[in-house]
């Protein structure tokens, strides 16, 4: 969370997704003087808000003092807050088994596709390692699915559609207000569309012209055993 808070302070400067012009100089400001707030006031700012919190963890190169205990370190600042369990959605796989003997109410999110026999409660993929079958599959057996990083609207659209429960995304501003799925195409689809339509149009062109000619033909035969009869 620290590297995502980071990142969005940091953009102000860099301004990678060109969004800066949607704030004024007076908020430009004021998050230039924000400060990195430490987990535990991310947890609590959470508790307070009913907002659920989602853990993707990555270990400390060699020589950082919690290159061996970060998974336990950052359970127990999570567990020395007051927030409740069900609002910890935990995906890193380390250690995940004494994860759920210390915390068992942390909401286990997996980074794979289910298996025979998996009892799996939510899953966390990529929307392209998921079909529209296999989201609705996985809903239907009561297993939450959030997909990433889905930052257009109508990709948006077309997986609330398909069922997904939740998306992570880069372009918050862009999907906030979207209270139903737009009907719009996905390019590939679109593109498809225009490909059989020119296609079928060249076959119609191509049928008009044997036709035509056909009759052309039959009509200069036609002609001449005429003019024979005379």
């Amino acid at each position: 969370m620290v590297i995502v808070m980071f990142f969005l302070l940091s953009s102000i400067q860099r301004n990678p997704f060109g969004t800066n012009n949607l704030l004024s100089a007076e908020d430009q400001e004021e998050v230039k003087q924000q400060k990195i707030p430490s987990l535990e006031e991310i947890v609590n700012a959470c508790k307070d808000r009913n907002i659920s919190l989602i853990f993707d963890l990555r270990q400390p190169p060699p020589g950082h003092p919690y290159n061996e205990s970060f998974v336990n370190v950052t359970v127990n600042a999570i567990l020395n807050t007051s927030i409740s369990e069900e609002l910890i959605l935990w995906l890193p796989d380390d250690n995940r088994e004494e994860v759920i003997q210390r915390a068992p109410g942390f909401k286990q999110i997996y980074g794979r596709k289910r298996m025979k026999n998996d009892t799996l409660d939510a899953v966390n993929l990529s929307y392209t390692n998921l079909s529209v079958a296999e989201i609705r599959s996985y809903r239907k057996d009561n297993i939450s699915v959030n997909l990433f990083v889905v930052n257009e609207p109508w990709l948006f659209s077309h997986l609330w559609c398909a069922g997904a429960t939740s998306v992570t995304s880069n372009a918050f501003q862009l999907l906030k207000d979207l209270n139903r799925p737009i009907w719009l195409m996905d390019p590939d689809n679109y593109l498809i569309i225009w490909i059989v339509a020119d296609v079928l149009a060249l076959i119609h062109i191509i049928w008009a012209f044997v036709i035509q000619k056909k009759c052309l033909h039959r009509r200069e035969e036609g002609n001449v055993f005429s003019m024979f009869c005379c």
